[in-house]
């Protein structure tokens, strides 16, 4: 995949879930993994995780994630497969 056609995904993916009152930075799946205590998160999470075919995609994301506010802290772990 075109470096461009990433960006475009991941640009399209941070509006979505600033649609949805997330941060504006942060992509659906970096949010599903932080938000899995949710039931309506942990459901979107296994969706998601299902559409890219890895189980722990949400996860990655969240692990991924640069800048990150002192709520992600809270329950990262740091580990991340």
């Amino acid at each position: 995949m075109s470096k461009y056609f990433h960006n475009l995904c991941v640009a399209f993916d941070q509006l979505a879930n600033t649609l949805l009152a997330g941060y504006p930075d942060e992509t659906l799946s970096s949010r599903s993994y932080r938000c899995k205590d949710k039931l309506r998160w942990r459901i979107a999470m296994h969706v998601i995780n299902g559409l890219f075919c890895d189980k722990n995609h949400c996860r990655k994301a969240f692990g991924l994630e640069v800048d990150l506010p002192d709520e992600y802290s809270e329950s990262w772990d740091g580990k991340y497969k």
